[in-house]
């Protein structure tokens, strides 16, 4: 064994430098498997924020996108009034300036006093109540056309409705005149305003309203 040792005396210092330099190459591997692995680490986490960036930017704009189309419909029920009081005049007004217009001579509608829509939902807020006021319309008609007039006259009038049920029914009986009425019709319809609770002291201010042309 001593002598093994001594034939490998003269190169102890070569042995030396190559385990050396081995083991700081083992070193500089080391080193760097762990910066690159550190930087793999930190590149997944970067991919990771910018995923989740990219998803939140993508909520936003759907988020904007939402806003501006609710923003767009309450504007335009802003300009149907659908929020405040109704304006029970101008229903009146336009069924008026309709039924001249299509001179007809047997014509009434009534409105019937408004009423607090008693449930609409849990999401709707509790300082703002829906109310509804029932119209009916009771008419002779000189032809089917006379119907959608007499809608398209409501829908430029103030406040949201619909159209609960309606009936057209030719008349048995028909005078040999182009004035004479040929269909009766049988509306009722429900008109819709929001506004806060606390103005329902004017609800029932307006009762019920009957009027003939």
């Amino acid at each position: 064994m001593n002598t093994y040792l001594q034939r490998l005396q003269p190169y102890k210092a070569e042995l030396t430098r190559l385990v050396l330099g081995v083991l700081f190459a083992l070193a500089v591997v080391a080193v760097f498997y762990y910066k690159f692995a550190t930087v793999e680490s930190e590149y997944s986490s970067l991919l990771t924020q910018q995923t989740t960036l990219d998803n939140e930017y993508s909520d936003l704009l759907d988020s904007r996108d939402i806003l501006e189309n609710m923003g767009k419909a309450f504007q335009a029920a802003k300009q149907k009034r659908f929020y405040g009081e109704e304006d029970r005049l101008r229903w009146g007004e336009e069924l008026k300036e309709t039924v001249e217009k299509l001179k007809l001579t047997d014509f009434k509608y009534s409105i019937k006093p408004q009423k607090k829509v008693d449930f609409i939902g849990d999401e709707f807020s509790e300082e703002m109540g829906l109310y509804e006021t029932q119209m009916e319309i009771d008419a002779l008609l000189l032809h089917e056309g006379d119907f959608l007039s007499i809608k398209n006259s409501l829908l430029r009038a103030p406040n949201l409705f619909d159209i609960n049920a309606c009936q057209l029914a030719r008349l048995e009986v028909v005078k040999e005149n182009e004035l004479s009425p040929t269909i009766s019709l049988k509306c009722t319809l429900n008109w819709y305003t929001v506004k806060k609770v606390d103005d329902i002291d004017n609800v029932e201010s307006e009762g019920f309203f009957e009027e003939f042309f």
